[in-house]
């Protein structure tokens, strides 16, 4: 049924409903009046009738009271029955049946002309008038029937029943025009309406950026396009009525839990605070994440908080730039200090070789004419000693400095870790313990082995001078790991893939964040008048980074530290086939 039926129906209902409840109350009223006007007439026809029936009464004429009676019954249709009572007992009546007794005891106690209503024996209804005879002490008694009085309202109820069918054929007309406008006014109103929600839905999915709304209860309202593109999904049934927080705004960067209750997206709907962040991670369906800039705004309606509707962007290419545009700021800050460095070690390098170069020849010379267990032999050995680490360090620095490129072989990571070990071990002090944890079997890795040797060497090293002062344990572990989706690590995202992880973790006193974010700078060292030029994790890195890998440390005052060092396997096709060498000098 269409909707101007609809609306003519109902507005025509109710029309008729009131018209015929009006017309059933003017025609309840009508007949009420009728019969008290009847009753009135006949009160007062009571009255002169009454003089006539007393004289006859008084003449004991009962022949002509009989007629009397008789012709007033049939000349009023109203009028039943009459007859007169003398001494409580029937005097003449018309009655077939003669006078019913319980019509003698209606109007006991009644003085003066008195109308009562009675019932018969059959059911009928009637009004019995009482006129009392003063001189001959009778009662002159008239009944009218009440279906009489009524038949003779039904003239107006016909009336009434008229004007009533002509006011119904009026509304069915008045809801017709009713339903016409009302539809047409309905039918604007939708298109209206349907065009502005064309106008929304078209705003939402030509928009760049994703949106999508969530109720008090962090439940998605609805998503647009570029929203489901960017977080993965393809149906917006994967997530209307679902949990946004849970599904993709779940963790931290370095991949821990994110509690719902800190989420200041859901914050923003419950609160009422507009919400900006550009250092935000949503999480895909896949499960790999990207940095978003979010903006939450707060929806309300009739002054209350329902919701939120957010909205997102893939900064990933920015977030890119700004790191490319660190790195390269990095490289020429680097590189402008290597290059200084390489000068000034370039023009020193000469001079000092030739200063150390005699000092070391003259004291092996005099090593070989002393005997080794005389004072000045141990004098001399410590001389040699600080000359040969002079020399050492100056070719650290030359190989820092002068990055060259090295042809990449299967190496076997086990071997190497076991080399390293082999050499720590008999220079551990007595209070530090070493332990060893390599799978069996790990895969090769694509590198050189001069160089990988020396970034074991180094972080190994680096663990046994944080714990050679209290002792504590050294652990060098080796395990092979596929990343199934990038995970997010502290200096980088780690691609998806199989790599093989080398951690070395010592249970010395730790960094704080602060010395964390130096230590892979060169030159930087916390060992203040002790052994070290601050090159030795930076060598690290270096050598990392040109094989394609990725470190990690993880550190906290007094709680030790670990490195990860992720390289990929030699099958992995992402593996490469050249590096940067770090350490040739």
């Amino acid at each position: 049924m269409s909707l101007q039926r609809r609306v003519l129906w109902r507005v025509f209902g109710l029309l008729s409903l009131l018209i015929v409840a009006v017309c059933v109350t003017v025609a309840v009223f009508s007949i009420r009046e009728h019969r008290d006007i009847a009753k009135n007439s006949f009160r007062a026809q009571a009255l002169f009738v009454a003089d006539q029936v007393e004289r006859l009464v008084l003449w004991d004429d009962r022949v002509a009271l009989k007629a009397l009676l008789t012709r007033l019954t049939d000349e009023q249709s109203v009028v039943t029955y009459a007859f007169v009572e003398k001494a409580k007992a029937p005097y003449v009546d018309t009655f077939k049946a003669g006078v019913p007794r319980a019509l003698l005891q209606v109007h006991a106690g009644a003085r003066g002309v008195s109308l009562k209503a009675w019932e018969s024996a059959a059911g009928k209804v009637f009004y019995d008038i009482a006129a009392p005879l003063e001189q001959s002490e009778a009662v002159l008694h008239i009944g009218l029937a009440r279906d009489e009085i009524d038949i003779e309202s039904l003239p107006k109820v016909w009336t009434i029943v008229l004007l009533g069918g002509g006011a119904l054929i009026i509304g069915f007309v008045l809801s017709g025009i009713t339903a016409t406008v009302t539809t047409r006014e309905f039918n604007e109103m939708t298109d209206a309406l349907r065009l502005s929600e064309e106008r929304v839905r078209l705003l939402l999915i030509s928009a760049a950026e994703g949106v999508y709304g969530i109720d008090l209860a962090g439940r998605c309202t609805f998503i647009n396009p570029a929203a489901l593109r960017m977080l993965g999904f393809t149906s917006e049934n994967d997530v209307i009525g679902k949990n946004m927080h849970d599904l993709v705004h779940h963790s931290h960067a370095d991949g821990s839990p994110f509690p719902s209750r800190f989420c200041q997206l859901q914050e923003s709907a419950r609160y009422g605070r507009s919400i900006h962040s550009d250092e935000d991670l949503l999480w895909r369906q896949d499960g790999s994440p990207f940095p978003a800039e979010l903006w939450s705004h707060p929806v309300e309606k009739d002054g209350e908080f329902v919701g939120a509707v957010v909205t997102f962007v893939d900064i990933s290419e920015r977030k890119d730039a700004e790191r490319e545009r660190d790195r390269l700021q990095q490289q020429l800050f680097e590189a402008q200090k290597m290059e200084a460095l390489g000068q000034l070690a370039g023009g020193v390098a000469h001079d000092f070789n030739n200063l150390l170069s005699p000092i070391i020849l003259i004291v092996e010379v005099l090593l070989d004419d002393l005997d080794p267990a005389s004072e000045e032999a141990k004098r001399l050995g410590d001389v040699l000693t600080a000359a040969r680490r002079a020399r050492k360090l100056v070719h650290q620095i030359l190989s820092y400095s002068r990055p060259q490129e090295a042809e990449q072989v299967p190496i076997d990571l086990a071997d190497l870790a076991n080399d390293v070990i082999g050499l720590l071990r008999p220079s551990l002090p007595a209070n530090v313990s070493l332990e060893c944890r390599i799978d069996a079997n790990p895969p090769p890795v694509v590198g050189d082995s001069a160089e990988i040797h020396q970034l074991i060497l180094n972080l190994a090293t680096n663990a046994l001078q944080a714990v050679e002062a209290t002792g504590g344990r050294i652990e060098v572990g080796l395990r092979r790991v596929h990343a199934a989706r990038a995970t997010m690590l502290a200096r980088g995202i780690l691609p998806a893939g199989d790599y093989v992880v080398l951690e070395v973790a010592d249970s010395g006193c730790g960094m704080d964040a602060a010395t964390r974010e130096h230590i892979f700078e060169p030159f930087f060292t916390t060992k203040r008048g002790r052994e070290g030029a601050g090159l030795g994790l930076a060598i690290v890195d270096r050598i990392v980074t040109g094989h394609g890998g990725y470190i990690s440390v993880e550190s906290e005052t007094g709680k030790g530290t670990t490195f990860s060092v992720y390289l990929r396997q030699g099958d992995d096709p992402a593996a490469g086939t050249h590096v940067l060498s770090a350490a040739s000098a």
